[in-house]
């Protein structure tokens, strides 16, 4: 009779850490697939939602300090042709600002 070798366990990897929140925005540049696998091995969203949020925020503010929302109003509503068929059937001037 033949005898089946003796059943041997996989060698265990030892567990890294994970990357912190911090470490992973930057390894996103310089390591990424590092910082993909941690991704995988713990998915956490509430860094890039805060990353985006505040991004998003200091993009429009900038944009209504430097143009304003009135004047961007202004400019889509005078290159809109249905605006422009609307405005010249009433004989009304455009919308003025609110200021």
């Amino acid at each position: 009779m033949s005898t089946a070798p003796p059943m041997t366990p996989p060698p265990i990897e030892p567990v890294q850490p994970g990357l912190s929140q911090a470490a992973r925005i930057v390894n996103t540049y310089f390591a990424p697939t590092k910082t993909f696998e941690d991704i995988r091995r713990n998915a956490s969203w509430w860094v890039p939602l805060l990353l985006s949020s505040v991004f998003a925020i200091a993009f429009f503010v900038t944009i209504d300090k430097k143009v304003g929302f009135d004047q961007i109003a202004q400019t889509m509503m005078s290159k809109s042709p249905q605006f422009q068929q609307s405005n010249s059937s009433r004989k009304q001037p455009p919308l003025s600002p609110l200021r």
